[in-house]
């Protein structure tokens, strides 16, 4: 069965399914925004700076993510570095969001979508 999807978000390690990334990449997304609104609409600096903050802390939840996602389609987890990319960036998380992941364990863990007790695939 698939982990939730925040499991094991604040580890290095690991794989990360194809709905559990684009879940992650969603939720940074639109709390971001949420917050981004919030500063907009108070303008006060401090407002700012809490923005700012947060947006750092979400962008490295998603480099995380973005890592364990591309070790589930057996690369190097330092290729997240290529989303900093201008126009290279969107396309690299993009591509990683809808190709699906090897089958089975690869060299960077177990298969997030395949429970080994029941044999089932899901």
């Amino acid at each position: 069965m698939e982990e939730p999807v925040f499991s094991g978000l604040l580890t290095l390690s690991g794989r990360r399914s194809r709905r559990s990334y684009v879940m992650v990449m969603l939720w940074c997304l639109a709390f971001s925004a949420a917050f981004l609104y919030a500063a907009a609409v108070e303008q006060e600096s401090w407002v700012w700076d809490l923005y700012v903050a947060i947006a750092i802390v979400l962008f490295v939840l998603h480099m995380i993510a973005l890592a364990q996602r591309l070790r589930d389609v057996g690369m190097a987890g330092a290729f997240a570095l290529l989303t900093v990319t201008p126009f290279i960036g969107m396309f690299v998380i993009l591509l990683f969001a809808f190709r699906p992941g090897h089958r089975g364990p690869n060299k960077y863990g177990r298969d997030p979508l395949h429970d080994p007790l029941l044999g089932q695939d899901f």
